[in-house]
């Protein structure tokens, strides 16, 4: 494998895995810490929140913080717990305002920055997410998590020298963390140093063989240098993990056509677009392979649904369905 690829899209087949954030899982350790000083008020409906918090009540505890906010209507660590718990409830633009109320009211801890750059990552404002995690790590300089975090925002903001550069200082920071390792892996290998990828990407699952999105993202630079076999076993590993990976999923979908295994594909693809139906190059993937189980109809269909969402004409799919 040589240093000249680039692992890009293209308009038919099109496989995206971006490091993820491992801290994105809310910590709930620190919730345990809420019922000691750190971030304790002496008020009983506060007390009551952290309670409910505590037992995983989540929409009780969103009833006692919103009455210590009434009454306490400065309370900056009453707003950062009530915006932790809007995240547990999926309110996430809730969440960001209540923890940005908190840092107007003077409340910042380590989580505070991190927790607004999580929430701005999960709505697709990266720009915003990365301006968050730099302040986290102005204030806290030595958090391995933040340093992931950063290097994940400037992922997608095309800054991949920018992210292995963030991945470095989180693997110096904590050198036994193979999340950061999977991070750095799939950034060097879009730029050009494929080896060095894999390499960090066999280091991930060498601390941590549970790790499925380093499998994943082996299974991508695989896929991406035509080395099918290896590609599939590495996808199967994550998948065996956790089966729920769609984009996993579309990889080995991908794989398996390569490797002419079509009724494997269109398992594979079925799995994508049931969760994915606006997955473009999805679609265009099964066509191709109920094209080559002689699926007229279903290969037909797959083709004009991806016409219809942007998709450039196939000549060999073209032909094959007039």
């Amino acid at each position: 494998m040589h240093a000249s690829i680039k692992i890009k899209c293209n308009p038919q087949r099109c496989s995206v895995i971006t490091p993820s954030m491992k801290s994105i899982i809310f910590l709930y350790t620190f919730a345990l810490l809420c019922v000691t000083s750190y971030c304790q008020i002496n008020d009983p409906l506060y007390k009551e929140g952290i309670k409910r918090f505590n037992d995983k009540d989540f929409p009780g505890a969103l009833t006692w913080f919103e009455k210590t906010i009434k009454a306490n209507p400065d309370s900056g660590v009453a707003y950062f717990m009530h915006g932790l718990t809007c995240m547990h409830l999926q309110q996430a633009k809730q969440a960001l305002a209540d923890i940005k109320k908190s840092i107007a009211l003077h409340y910042v801890n380590s989580l505070s920055y991190s927790y607004c750059g999580m929430i701005k990552y999960s709505l697709q404002d990266f720009k915003g997410a990365l301006e968050d995690f730099d302040q986290e790590i102005k204030l806290y300089p030595n958090i391995a998590d933040a340093y992931n975090n950063r290097g994940s925002a400037k992922v997608k903001l095309n800054d991949c020298v920018g992210a292995v550069a963030d991945f470095d200082k989180a693997i110096q920071l904590d050198p036994g963390d193979g999340a950061y390792w999977s991070s750095r892996g799939l950034c060097k290998a879009n730029l050009g140093s494929v080896q060095e990828g894999i390499n960090d990407l066999n280091k991930a699952v060498t601390l941590d063989p549970n790790n499925a999105e380093a499998y994943s993202n082996l299974g991508l630079i695989e896929l991406h240098t035509k080395d099918y076999t290896n590609a599939l076993k590495n996808l199967d590993k994550a998948l065996a993990l956790d089966s729920t990976l769609v984009e996993t999923h579309h990889l080995r979908g991908e794989v398996k056509l390569d490797l002419k295994d079509y009724l494997g594909a269109l398992n594979d693809l079925n799995f994508v677009l049931k969760y994915m139906p606006e997955d473009l190059p999805a679609w265009n993937l099964r066509a191709s392979a109920r094209m080559f189980l002689g699926d007229k109809a279903g290969a037909c269909a797959d083709y004009k649904k991806g016409l219809q969402l942007g998709g450039k004409p196939i000549p060999e799919i073209d032909k094959f369905c007039k």
